[in-house]
């Protein structure tokens, strides 16, 4: 997979694991108003910490990949076990998003979600690498242990390459984040949510975003495999649904309904599939 030169030269820039690169979860979608959210925050806040770090970069653009069949959407939309998706995500304290980020693989087997990746400059979104692996991946993974980064590395451009893989859509928004101490249970809030088409090679034209409207977040908890009873009574006693949907599927369907191009146009909501 990999020659003998670059795998020296990684362990030579990597040291031992010392960050989280991989996350394995349950996760629960909701949408709800703008006014109850604020409500559900105060109650949350009363139970775990807000996640002061996240607050310092509250600004996510993720960039999805996928190719002309659009697979990563198609085997969403039909429910395929295990399916994947892949993106680059980056963190900001504003829109103003720079060259530096994560490249993610998010993986659904059953109804668990595992995500791996490693950082890496903006670069690697529009080339795939020879057998070398980039010096700028070394050099921004010093926390990431060698065999875990040569795994990582080795399944998201594996992958990118072998279903010709391009940016397709790139999904922006707010985040409000909140974290117990054992890091086992999560609970965020994403607003002010955008859709935004990339350029590649079957589509030359760069479209303007969609806006979904203010008076809604998304609400999503990521836990262990146990919600902790103050948090089932919460959502019982707000009368929240779980609804299914992927930001990624709706800004795909949202941008070939609409075939926005040169006008900005309204999202006027998320397609949601209530379940019992």
């Amino acid at each position: 997979m990999f020659d003998t030169a670059s795998i020296i030269e990684l362990k030579k820039y990597t040291k031992p694991q010392t960050q989280e690169f991989q996350f394995k979860r349950m996760e629960v979608k909701y949408l709800v108003n703008s006014i109850i959210a604020d409500i559900l925050k105060g109650q949350i806040a009363f139970y775990m910490p807000f996640d002061e770090k996240a607050a310092k970069n509250p600004f996510i653009r993720s960039v999805y990949f996928d190719n002309k069949e659009l697979k990563c959407f198609n085997d969403h939309m039909n429910k395929i076990n295990p399916r994947f998706k892949i993106r680059f995500r980056q963190y900001e304290k504003d829109r103003n998003f720079k060259g530096v980020g994560f490249f993610e693989i998010k993986k659904k087997i059953s109804s668990t979600t595992i995500k791996d990746r490693f950082k890496t400059d903006m670069d690697l979104i529009y080339s795939i690498p020879d057998q070398q692996i980039p010096d700028s991946v070394f050099f921004h993974n010093k926390g990431l242990r060698t065999d875990k980064l040569i795994t990582i590395y080795s399944e998201i451009i594996g992958n990118k390459r072998k279903y010709e893989l391009e940016p397709v859509t790139s999904v922006s928004y707010y985040r409000e984040a909140f974290e117990n101490n054992e890091k086992s249970l999560r609970i965020t809030f994403d607003s002010q949510l955008e859709f935004l088409s990339m350029h590649n090679s079957s589509n030359s034209i760069v479209r303007l975003p969609f806006r979904k409207p203010s008076d809604f977040m998304i609400m999503e908890i990521k836990h262990a495999g146990q919600m902790p009873s103050w948090l089932t009574s919460l959502l019982k006693y707000n009368a929240l649904k779980k609804q299914h949907f992927s930001k990624y599927c709706d800004s795909i369907r949202e941008l070939k309904i609409n075939n926005c191009i040169n006008e900005t146009k309204t999202l006027g909501g998320l397609h949601l599939v209530e379940l019992n």
